[in-house]
């Protein structure tokens, strides 16, 4: 009786402990495939508003899904919301310069034409949220 009671309180134990070390795990998972969401979306905007070459679009992809990285990383960091604006500024310029390499003059012109209006729209529904 007492060495099958052992063997429940050791097997919950594992589990317990199994269950804990997956947790954090799946959570790594989830922002990667959030990142990696992020940038196929993006690209395939980006391959409609910008008519993309295939080559284009591959170049974009890494790109868009470096910073999507990048930002998942800041976005979950603990640092308060001034130095992350800072910080995802900062990243979007560093983006802006590897894509102008891979686009375009008029791409590029057209993708900074999209991003002001986005930034734009961003800008109008942060003023009108609820407070």
């Amino acid at each position: 009786m007492k060495t099958n009671l052992n063997r429940n309180v050791t097997a919950i134990m594992l589990f317990v402990v199994c269950l804990l070390f997956s947790v954090p795990i799946s959570a790594q998972d989830t922002a990667k495939d959030q990142a990696e969401e992020r940038a196929k979306n993006m690209t395939e905007q980006m391959q409609k508003k910008l008519s993309l070459t295939d080559a284009q679009y591959q170049s974009v992809y890494t790109i868009n899904l470096k910073y999507a990285k990048k930002n998942e990383q800041l976005k979950n960091s603990d640092e308060n919301k001034m130095a992350k604006f800072r910080k995802f500024k900062s990243s979007q310029q560093d983006k802006s310069k590897e894509l102008k390499t891979v686009l375009t003059k008029d791409q590029f012109a057209q993708y900074e034409e999209w991003i002001k209006e986005v930034q734009a729209e961003l800008k109008q529904n942060y003023k009108n949220r609820e407070k």
